[in-house]
């Protein structure tokens, strides 16, 4: 393999999954942005979908002509000639422990970067572990979690401790982020949930704050962080509930920390500490409100029962996802809190539109 090799391909980025709800929207996005320099294509299973949202794309008249590639994850074949034609790949096509193995496993092979919108750190892991070393060795770059999970809490803490330690010499020590948020899942998201709530492994491994930090950098005995259902916080003057993210975002800022040796703070026989929690407007009352109503989410989607027989009735089906005004009137705000030293309190913000359709496009 070399970069002339590499010159050859026939796309810059090929964006995987592209008839779902999130691949429809980085189409459209490059569409509307990629100018005329980038070479890219949409690839999926569905060729009629494909093509109807080809037809669709708001491309300007000097644009390059867009590709439409068929692959089907349980083809392997198909996603190594897909993977083989560009240099990266731009999977949306979730649940990712179910149709972007193979497309990793062709990235790695074929020295092709990748990127996703992965919050399923427990299949992070497993890509970590077989993965890694070969990637790493060939500068081939995997990157999982380029969305709203897990950038706005990656690359927040990461921009508070260069700021901390630019301004005050210090490590940033602990972070907590206070979040505010709207939005509603797509069913897309909502799948992956539901077939994680059935996977009781799973479920043990994204408890793990520690999961994605290598086993030669964290403490031999495992590491348990206790939920705190309703807290006041001084640092926003709200009070504030468990953030249902919070695990892999946590997980994703305790993998930088540890391959940055340890910057922002913590060592490998005392974990660093970030914590996420939701803000809610409004006072007491609401919050607890807002509490009952998660717990009797998480409860009911815990139940097989409930979960197969009644949720996947109601809620929306894979490729659908928000509506249009939720859509144009969604937003998120991350509020990143550090105290460095005694007294002192540094304050970091990532903000913007709709983070898990919009923003994440």
């Amino acid at each position: 393999y070399t970069r002339d090799m590499a010159a050859k391909r026939e796309y810059d980025i090929v964006v995987f999954g592209a008839t779902g709800f999130t691949g429809r929207l980085v189409a459209k996005y490059l569409a509307q942005n990629a100018g005329t320099g980038v070479r890219w294509a949409i690839a999926g299973r569905n060729e009629k979908q494909l093509h109807t949202i080809h037809a669709a794309l708001p491309l300007p008249s000097d644009a390059p002509k867009v590709g439409v590639i068929v692959a089907d994850s349980v083809d392997q074949s198909a996603i190594d000639r897909m993977v083989g034609s560009t240099h990266v790949i731009l999977s949306t096509a979730g649940p990712f422990h179910l149709y972007s193995t193979p497309v990793v496993d062709a990235c790695v092979r074929l020295k092709t970067h990748y990127c996703d919108i992965t919050g399923e750190c427990h299949w992070v892991k497993g890509l970590i572990d077989k993965y890694h070393s070969t990637a790493h060795n060939d500068g081939t770059l995997i990157v999982p979690g380029s969305g709203y999970d897990s950038m706005p809490a990656d690359l927040g803490v990461h921009f508070l401790a260069q700021q901390v330690q630019e301004k005050d010499g210090k490590k940033v020590g602990p972070v907590t982020s206070y979040i505010q948020h709207y939005s509603t899942p797509s069913g897309g998201t909502l799948k992956t949930i539901f077939l994680m709530a059935d996977n009781p492994e799973a479920r043990r491994e994204i408890s793990n704050p520690l999961l994605l930090v290598p086993e030669d950098m964290r403490p031999s005995k495992p590491v348990h962080v206790p939920i705190k259902p309703l807290v006041y916080s001084k640092d926003v003057e709200k009070w504030t509930l468990p953030f249902l993210m919070e695990a892999p975002n946590r997980a994703v800022v305790q993998r930088s920390n540890a391959l940055l040796e340890f910057q922002y703070g913590g060592s490998a026989s005392s974990p660093y500490s970030y914590v996420e929690r939701e803000a809610v407007s409004g006072g007491f009352v609401i919050a607890l409100l807002r509490l009952v109503m998660m717990a009797l989410v998480v409860l009911a989607g815990s139940v097989a029962l409930i979960r197969n027989q009644v949720l996947k009735r109601v809620v929306p089906a894979p490729g659908q996802g928000p509506s249009e005004k939720t859509m144009r009137e969604g937003y998120f705000r991350y509020m990143l809190v550090a105290h460095p030293q005694e007294g002192q309190k540094r304050v970091a913000m990532v903000k913007g539109g709709e983070p898990g359709y919009s923003e994440t496009a």
